[in-house]
């Protein structure tokens, strides 16, 4: 009887404390990018630091349907992005207009309604580039730039 006690008291004084399985590791990925960020951007000019970061598609992607989960938007059901070389990014968007409009009444203007409703895809297609950066992936010249990008995510490095 003894022994089951002490196995009883030592099973249950023993618990090691669970890691924090709320938040996924992609998303503590991209918390601490913003946050590098956000003290980047606080430390100003005269003291510049710089923020490197690697992100592929299925990171980037992770981590928008994980922050939809979190922090849902008013009509945005699903969002999908994915990088291509020569800083080009397309990304889909389901959006239900109808609830927008039901979140927040007036903020499709009403010229836009007959075509603005119900659920639709948008599809977004851009470039960018970045300036000032004289380090890293991106570069001032367009063409070392364009050779620079990962044909599977985004890689930057940001002033």
């Amino acid at each position: 009887m003894k022994k089951i006690g002490l196995v009883l008291v030592l099973l249950s004084g023993s618990r090691l404390p669970t890691a924090d399985t709320s938040t996924p590791p992609v998303a503590q990925k991209f918390l601490a990018i913003f946050q590098e960020l956000r003290e980047a951007q606080a430390q100003g000019a005269s003291h510049p630091r710089y923020v490197s970061f690697a992100l592929s598609d299925g990171e980037i992607d992770d981590y928008m349907h994980y922050a939809l989960r979190t922090t849902p938007r008013p009509g945005v059901d699903s969002v999908t992005i994915k990088t291509f070389p020569q800083n080009y990014v397309s990304m889909f968007t389901v959006v239900d207009f109808d609830a927008i409009e039901r979140w927040k009444p007036g903020t499709i203007p009403a010229l836009l309604r007959p075509i603005l409703h119900g659920k639709q895809s948008i599809w977004v297609d851009y470039r960018f580039t970045a300036a000032d950066s004289n380090r890293g992936a991106h570069t001032r010249n367009r063409e070392q730039n364009d050779n620079c990008q990962s044909t599977n995510g985004i890689r930057s490095l940001i002033n």
